[in-house]
């Protein structure tokens, strides 16, 4: 199973905003603001909400992100 294109946009939010974006061994996107992880972003959210909360707590934590 694929990315969604949502989860490909927000992904390239982040990276243009100079985050970085690991992904981990369990294929989790793991976003980091220097060395302070911010979230981690399931690879392929189950939940139809997966992308929407890591949007809320990108902009929680200061980063300006599309709805």
């Amino acid at each position: 199973m694929g990315r969604s294109s949502e989860l490909d946009a927000l992904l390239r939010q982040i990276r243009a905003a100079g985050l970085t974006v690991v992904q981990a061994k369990t294929k989790h996107w793991k976003v980091y603001r220097g060395k302070q992880l911010i979230t981690t972003i399931a690879s392929t959210p189950s939940d139809v909400r997966g992308v929407r909360n890591a949007r809320a707590i990108l902009r929680r934590a200061g980063m300006e992100v599309d709805r």
